[in-house]
């Protein structure tokens, strides 16, 4: 049972506990990785303006497309 998690990566979210649940992680044999719950993300107006672009298409594709 002490290595029920060897080999294994844990995420830990949130920032209450960490510690804890680390210690807990590692002592069942995993590694404990620790992420943010959110993230800030840049917008990359022409990425997003391509995605929406094909989205649209793929829509009018569906609708008209299907010969019904």
């Amino acid at each position: 049972m002490a290595n029920d998690l060897a080999g294994k990566r844990i995420a830990v979210t949130g920032s209450r506990k960490i510690r804890e649940l680390s210690e807990i992680i590692e002592r069942y044999g995993g590694e404990a990785l620790f992420r943010p719950q959110q993230e800030l993300l840049v917008l990359q107006e022409q990425e997003v303006e391509q995605d929406l672009e094909l989205y649209w298409n793929k829509q009018k594709e569906l609708e008209f497309g299907s010969g019904c």
